[in-house]
């Protein structure tokens, strides 16, 4: 680990001491002799002598996991900036603590001024300069002389030649500050702190007094909800995030808010045990559980987990009439958790609740809880090591989710068989993300089973890079969590590609019948990526093709595979594939048991669909994106220095040909099979007719030459089709309806 990874580890750990629930770890007679022949401490800590400052007690550390030096008002002598240079040069430290404390004797000393007895003169004389230096300064003189006494050690320490300049310079070293609450147990880094401050003043902007809770103009997926777009909405779980937020922070101001928000929001929860929505909370507070479309069961989960946190970690800073309520809440939650029994294919949820589970268990002391979550988590990674992998596959948004809950319960739960299984799936999802990154565009490559965006964002691509070691952590993105360091096994998977060109095949979910199970490519270079899935259904969400590539000074190239209903992605459309390096034949079908928008809340009652505009779409955004004819039913999507050449074939949708035409629609280019466009159509699957509608798509740099081999379909036995080009392996395609929950096509070796 680097100094910023070890500096994130201490600040869980003091975490998880301040709460009461400290494992005094590495204390055996068993470490102690393994450390007989020598050390390797990941901290160096520089404290007060003070006798209530234990460093290894309030970061709940053993036996050579740091290498303390104290001495009275935590200042630098040369024995100790002697000590400190041993530790960096021949033990391999990389980060250095000064840690200050609240009501420090020696500083006291330094404020109150006089003649000091004997030696101790030489301490006050070294503490002198910061009591001097916040003379004045707005708040009590002894605090802020504490603080920057730190500063001033800190500055001291960094600017050591010769050895320990260099060092900070190079990044090899990290030097920050502490201060040490002896009230709380938490130890505060103000270099961390921007983060926090910053979200505090950013979120704060929407709170209303009058409804105790955070406002802002609503946008929600498309489902669950009937509230509008645009809709001034107040949100319950980011309400209960801010809330947090406002107890990390502390003071009196913000621990009232934080309070007054907690009771706002346990008053929405739907409490009624024999209700068929127990437990979960809605979404907004102008649209009660009861009305929405439908209410989305998650949100147990979701406000439970933070509930959770709060009862752990910031217990103290809440009434005890309000704690008894959040436990009450908090049972509720669990109880419907434990009622819904989500199974091991939904990743994030069957991870998130059996942390909830766990968490609300100890809070409450029910032994029934903590075995259900222990054994959900357990029955989780039995069922993923069967499929090779998560069901919910490679979502970069419920990945992340599913990551940060192992480090929920690593951070929050005590139970050691709990701990275990999520440390252990924590590596794992690691792994995946690795596998998944692609270096040079600092993309999520595909296929995604789940994603709510095209690209990452400024703030997962930091989460990731830090995790991995790859950039250091300047505190200014916030989050509810300590994250804990990637492997280091995975990380060498976000520095760079090793080798010139890669594939991987994955299995994401295993059946019986081999034709069923669903497999992903991912092929990547140096520059760009391409990734597809095997067969899926065309939900919003999904991404059963994508690609990246990098553009000179701007943000990656996107290209996406989608099928549009009046404008809107189709869930009832779906699309098997089979991929060879940078070349994906795609065949399209329906799917016979999925809704429209969604894929299956949002299903017409009778299976019919009215439709003006049906058609499905190769879509590249990228800055100066260009789309071009090339002849002979071929297209091409260029962007920078690649391209996507489209090979259409005559297709039919039903009674109508498909028309394959090029164009522009909100900056992105694209390339459209036309299947129906006209009068309002009632579209009904079960009897639609046969669907005969593929394309072949190979990723290029720009001007080299396509291929020449065209797409071509072929009937082999009644309603099946042969899908084949060139040498990528043939689809044997069902011309009709077919259930998405079983593929209904195979492939052959071609």
């Amino acid at each position: 680990m680097n100094g910023k990874q070890v500096l994130r580890r201490l600040i869980a750990s003091n975490r998880r001491y301040a709460a009461g629930r400290a494992k005094n770890p590495n204390q055996t007679p068993e470490v102690r002799q393994g450390l007989v022949d020598g050390q390797q401490p990941m901290a160096i800590i520089i404290a007060c002598a003070d006798s209530r400052v234990s460093p290894e007690i309030l970061f709940d550390c053993g036996l050579g996991e740091l290498f303390v030096i104290r001495v009275a008002g935590n200042i630098a002598t040369d024995e100790v900036i002697g000590s400190v240079e041993y530790a960096v040069e021949h033990l391999g430290v990389q980060l250095i603590v000064v840690l200050g404390h609240s009501s420090c004797g020696a500083v006291t000393a330094a404020v109150q001024g006089g003649e000091a007895p004997g030696h101790l003169v030489h301490l006050v004389k070294a503490i002198q300069p910061a009591v001097e230096r916040v003379e004045g300064r707005e708040g009590g003189l002894v605090e802020n002389a504490i603080r920057e006494n730190v500063g001033m050690v800190v500055e001291q320490i960094r600017a050591s030649e010769p050895f320990l300049k260099k060092r900070a310079l190079a990044g090899e070293v990290e030097v920050v500050g502490g201060y040490y609450h002896l009230e709380t147990g938490l130890v505060e880094f103000p270099e961390m702190n921007a983060g926090l401050e910053k979200y505090l003043a950013r979120a704060g902007e929407g709170y209303s007094e009058e409804q105790r809770m955070l406002g802002a103009e609503w946008k929600g997926p498309g489902y669950h909800t009937r509230v509008p777009d645009g809709t001034w909405a107040h949100s319950t779980r980011s309400s209960l995030d801010y809330a947090l937020a406002l107890l990390q922070a502390g003071g009196e101001e913000w621990e009232k808010r934080a309070a007054d928000i907690v009771d706002r929001v346990l008053g929405l929860q739907e409490t009624d045990p024999t209700d068929d929505y127990y437990g979960v909370w809605p979404w907004l507070l102008e649209e009660p559980v009861r009305e929405m479309a439908p209410p989305d069961r998650n949100w147990a989960d979701f406000c439970g987990a933070i509930l959770a946190q709060m009862l752990i970690e910031h217990a103290e800073q809440l009434s005890e009439s309000l704690r008894e309520r959040m436990r009450d809440g908090l049972g509720h939650a669990a109880w419907e958790i434990f009622r819904r029994n989500v199974g091991p294919e939904y990743t994030n949820i069957a991870i998130m609740g059996a942390g909830v589970a766990l968490m609300a268990g100890e809070i409450l002391d029910e032994k029934r809880l903590v075995d259900y979550g222990r054994q959900r988590l357990s029955r989780f990674v039995r069922h993923a090591r069967r499929h090779g992998g998560f069901n919910e596959y490679n979502s970069p948004t419920y990945t992340m989710v599913a990551l940060h809950e192992c480090e929920r319960i690593l951070q929050l739960v005590d139970d050691e068989e709990g701990q275990r299984t999520a440390n252990g799936l924590r590596g794992w999802i690691w792994h995946v993300i690795g596998l998944h990154f692609h270096p040079r565009t600092r993309q999520w490559a595909g296929p995604h089973s789940r994603a709510y965006r095209d690209r990452l964002g400024e703030k997962e691509i930091e989460e990731l890079l830090v995790g991995a070691g790859v950039k250091d952590d300047d505190g200014q993105a916030y989050c509810s969590l300590q994250h804990l360091p990637c492997p280091e096994w995975s990380a060498r998977h976000f520095t760079e590609l090793r080798l010139e060109e890669v594939e991987r095949r994955s299995c994401f979910v295993r059946s019986d019948a081999w034709q069923d199970s669903r497999w992903g490519t991912t092929w990547m270079s140096q520059d760009a990526c391409l990734s597809s899935i095997n067969h899926e259904d065309m939900w919003t969400q999904r991404r059963p093709l994508v690609g990246y590539w990098g553009i000179k000074s701007a943000e990656s190239a996107v290209l996406r595979l989608r099928f549009l209903r009046d404008g809107r992605d189709f869930a009832s459309a779906c699309v098997h594939q089979n991929q060879q390096r940078n070349r994906v034949l795609s065949a399209f079908g329906l799917a016979s048991d999925r809704g429209d928008f969604h894929v299956h809340l949002d299903r017409p009652d009778d299976g019919v669909f009215q439709v003006e505009d049906l058609r499905v779409r190769y879509e590249l955004s990228g800055e100066n994106a260009l789309v071009e004819k090339l002849g002979d039913g071929r297209f091409a999507l260029i962007a920078g220095e690649y391209m996507a050449v489209v090979h259409t074939m005559p297709s039919r949708f039903g009674e109508f040909n498909v028309v394959w035409e090029v164009g522009e629609e909100d900056g992105k280019m694209f390339v459209d099979g036309v299947c129906y466009r006209g009068e309002l159509l009632e579209f009904d699957l079960e009897s639609w007719g046969e669907v005969v509608l593929a394309a072949g798509l190979e990723l290029l740099r720009a001007g080299e030459k396509p291929c020449a081999v065209s797409v071509k379909a072929e009937r082999i036995q009644e309603g099946y089709v042969d899908i084949s080009w060139d040498r990528v392996s043939k689809l044997m395609m069902p011309l009709c309806a077919h259930p998405a929950q079983s593929r209904g096509a195979d492939f052959k070796q071609g």
